[in-house]
């Protein structure tokens, strides 16, 4: 039951919280009358929240770093005049427009503490706005803060999800869990809408069961396998810097001669076997390669996919975040977009 209502106060402050006069819901921002200042000046303009982004980092110890975002569009000339007084008043006094947000969430740990017996601690909490073009235009208000004690962590096992038990996501709202370098998911609960190499993504509306959302994570049993491959690579380096010296001193051939040479014989690349990428990987691969954006039909014509599977397969990366789109002409362009991460 503990578990329950700490997962439930954290929820009603992810989704709707008052912060010193400003309403951030789950659904609107009022701009109001803050500390003595008139509605005149501030605003009284709803600002419609389009979407609500949370993404947790969690570290190797359990430790995790949270980041809430609240984002608006900013397609409408009162909209974005009253999330430019919203700036103002937070920038003048991020103190007032946080207290209550995180006041609260130092309770929601302490009931998650009492829940699983597990010493945790909130930190480094803070609160930013900015506008974002990505390439829309947005509001964002950004909530920050970490949390000690968040996961479990027995040997080399990572758990998370009994301090959010019983969460749930509503529409247009988005979670991300990330979890450090070289561990492997071995467990996911309910199953995600989305699977990066490090994080899985849940899509609202989404009402978690009880210890959901679950993840677990193991180290990699390619871990010290990968240290090796490293202590391998330096051996490799050691030979090809000996073998250019060899090349250099024996036949007075120059050093960019050497390099040359050495190189000429093609060997393996860098580049990932396509066979072992998803297809939502496949797509970021291309827009990378691309230096970040590129036409939707030259995925089509490089993947060799059909229009209407690549359509899918964006519309997915489009709702999960990972990209934006716009038209130009006639023609939908696509880019990666930056969360902030």
């Amino acid at each position: 039951m503990g578990g329950r209502l700490a997962s439930v106060s954290l929820l009603v402050l992810v989704v709707g919280s008052v912060v010193a006069g400003s309403t951030l819901a789950s659904r609107t921002v009022r701009a109001e009358r803050v500390d003595g200042v008139d509605a005149a000046t501030t605003g009284t303009t709803d600002i419609e929240r389009d979407s609500v982004f949370i993404r947790v980092d969690v570290a190797e110890n359990g430790t995790a770093q949270w980041r809430i975002e609240y984002r608006t569009r900013l397609d409408d000339p009162n909209v974005t005049a009253a999330f430019g007084a919203l700036q103002r008043d937070i920038r003048s006094n991020r103190t007032a427009y946080s207290r209550s947000f995180f006041d609260g969430i130092r309770g929601t740990i302490a009931a998650a503490e009492n829940a699983t017996g597990r010493k945790m601690s909130g930190t480094n909490f803070g609160v930013e706005s900015e506008v974002r073009r990505l390439p829309r235009t947005y509001g964002v208000v950004v909530y920050r803060f970490t949390w000690h004690g968040f996961a479990a962590v027995t040997g080399d096992r990572i758990r998370v999800g009994d301090a959010l038990s019983g969460f749930f996501l509503d529409r247009n709202e988005r979670m991300l869990v990330s979890w450090p370098s070289g561990y492997e998911l071995t467990e996911v609960r309910p199953p995600a809408d989305a699977r990066r190499k490090d994080a899985v993504v849940w899509r609202g509306p989404v009402d978690f069961g009880p210890s959901e959302p679950r993840i677990e994570m193991a180290r990699s049993t390619g871990f010290a396998r990968h240290r090796l491959g490293i202590v391998l690579a330096l051996v490799a380096l050691t030979t090809v810097v000996g073998g250019f010296w060899g090349l250099y001193r024996r036949r007075g051939t120059t050093p960019l001669q050497a390099v040359r040479r050495l190189a000429s014989d093609d060997g393996p690349t860098d580049d990932p076997d396509p066979e072992l990428l998803s297809n939502e990987e496949r797509v970021v691969d291309v827009l990378e390669r691309r230096g970040g954006r590129a036409k939707q039909q030259a995925v089509v014509e490089e993947l060799g996919w059909t229009e209407a599977k690549t359509s899918q397969v964006v519309t997915r990366l489009r709702e999960d975040g990972t990209i934006e789109s716009f038209r130009l002409g006639r023609e939908n362009v696509l880019s990666l977009a930056d969360d902030g991460d």
